[in-house]
Protein backbone atom coordinates (compact mmCIF):
# COMPACT_ATOMS: atom_id res chain seq x y z
CA UNK A 1 0.00 0.00 0.00
CA UNK A 2 2.27 2.57 -1.39
CA UNK A 3 1.76 6.35 0.03
CA UNK A 4 3.51 9.94 -0.30
CA UNK A 5 6.18 10.67 2.35
CA UNK A 6 3.82 13.14 3.94
CA UNK A 7 2.24 13.21 7.45
CA UNK A 8 -0.77 10.95 7.35
CA UNK A 9 -2.57 14.09 8.97
CA UNK A 10 -2.10 16.17 5.97
CA UNK A 11 -4.38 14.06 3.45
CA UNK A 12 -7.22 11.92 3.45
CA UNK A 13 -5.44 8.78 3.20
CA UNK A 14 -5.80 8.02 6.75
CA UNK A 15 -9.66 9.09 6.11
CA UNK A 16 -10.24 6.48 3.51
CA UNK A 17 -8.30 3.83 5.18
CA UNK A 18 -10.48 4.22 8.23
CA UNK A 19 -13.54 4.12 5.77
CA UNK A 20 -12.29 1.07 4.54
CA UNK A 21 -10.73 -1.20 7.72
CA UNK A 22 -11.68 1.33 10.61
CA UNK A 23 -14.60 0.90 13.59
CA UNK A 24 -15.51 2.78 16.27
CA UNK A 25 -17.07 2.19 19.38
CA UNK A 26 -18.67 4.08 22.36
CA UNK A 27 -19.03 2.27 25.68
CA UNK A 28 -20.96 3.63 28.65
CA UNK A 29 -21.44 3.08 32.33
CA UNK A 30 -23.84 -0.18 33.25
CA UNK A 31 -27.36 0.45 34.86
CA UNK A 32 -27.06 0.94 38.46
CA UNK A 33 -23.63 2.93 38.40
CA UNK A 34 -23.40 5.48 40.23
CA UNK A 35 -23.28 8.82 38.66
CA UNK A 36 -20.23 10.04 39.85
CA UNK A 37 -18.63 6.82 38.66
CA UNK A 38 -20.19 7.29 34.96
CA UNK A 39 -18.15 7.03 32.53
CA UNK A 40 -18.37 7.16 28.73
CA UNK A 41 -15.32 5.82 25.85
CA UNK A 42 -14.85 6.48 22.65
CA UNK A 43 -12.77 4.54 20.51
CA UNK A 44 -11.34 4.15 17.04
CA UNK A 45 -9.94 0.28 16.42
CA UNK A 46 -8.07 -0.17 13.04
CA UNK A 47 -6.54 -4.06 12.12
CA UNK A 48 -4.81 -5.77 9.57
CA UNK A 49 -3.51 -9.26 8.82
CA UNK A 50 0.06 -9.16 10.14
CA UNK A 51 2.18 -9.41 7.24
CA UNK A 52 5.93 -8.02 8.56
CA UNK A 53 7.39 -6.47 5.30
CA UNK A 54 3.88 -4.71 4.42
CA UNK A 55 1.50 -4.22 7.03
CA UNK A 56 4.13 -3.10 9.58
CA UNK A 57 5.19 0.46 8.11
CA UNK A 58 2.46 1.76 7.72
CA UNK A 59 0.32 0.44 10.39
CA UNK A 60 3.39 1.68 12.65
CA UNK A 61 2.98 5.29 11.09
CA UNK A 62 -0.51 5.65 11.63
CA UNK A 63 0.09 4.71 15.33
CA UNK A 64 2.79 7.30 15.76
CA UNK A 65 0.55 10.07 14.35
CA UNK A 66 -2.01 9.10 16.74
CA UNK A 67 0.31 8.65 19.42
CA UNK A 68 -0.64 5.83 20.59
CA UNK A 69 0.81 2.03 19.58
CA UNK A 70 0.87 -0.66 17.16
CA UNK A 71 0.15 -3.76 19.05
CA UNK A 72 0.17 -7.30 17.74
CA UNK A 73 -2.57 -9.25 18.44
CA UNK A 74 -3.43 -12.91 17.67
CA UNK A 75 0.35 -13.70 17.57
CA UNK A 76 0.11 -17.34 18.27
CA UNK A 77 -2.98 -17.86 15.81
CA UNK A 78 -2.70 -18.73 12.40
CA UNK A 79 -4.18 -15.57 11.35
CA UNK A 80 -1.93 -12.83 13.34
CA UNK A 81 -3.05 -9.17 13.41
CA UNK A 82 -1.78 -5.78 13.66
CA UNK A 83 -3.66 -3.55 15.61
CA UNK A 84 -4.45 0.64 16.28
CA UNK A 85 -6.18 1.64 19.00
CA UNK A 86 -7.08 5.00 20.38
CA UNK A 87 -8.71 5.53 23.63
CA UNK A 88 -7.81 8.23 25.65
CA UNK A 89 -9.32 12.04 24.99
CA UNK A 90 -5.98 12.85 23.95
CA UNK A 91 -5.70 10.67 21.28
CA UNK A 92 -9.39 10.97 20.22
CA UNK A 93 -8.62 14.80 19.52
CA UNK A 94 -6.38 14.58 16.87
CA UNK A 95 -8.34 12.17 15.62
CA UNK A 96 -11.18 14.41 15.58
CA UNK A 97 -9.05 17.23 14.59
CA UNK A 98 -7.87 15.41 12.11
CA UNK A 99 -11.64 14.04 10.84
CA UNK A 100 -13.00 17.75 10.93
CA UNK A 101 -10.30 18.48 8.48
CA UNK A 102 -10.98 15.05 6.21
CA UNK A 103 -14.21 13.65 7.10
CA UNK A 104 -15.75 10.02 5.99
CA UNK A 105 -17.83 9.75 3.41
CA UNK A 106 -21.35 8.48 4.42
CA UNK A 107 -22.32 5.85 1.73
CA UNK A 108 -26.02 4.70 2.88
Amino acid sequence: MPRATTSLLTDAWLSGFIEADGSFSVRGPLAGVAENRAKVSCTLELMQARQEERTAPFMGEIAACLETSLESIRSSSQNPQYRVRTSSLSKNRILINYLSRYPLVANF
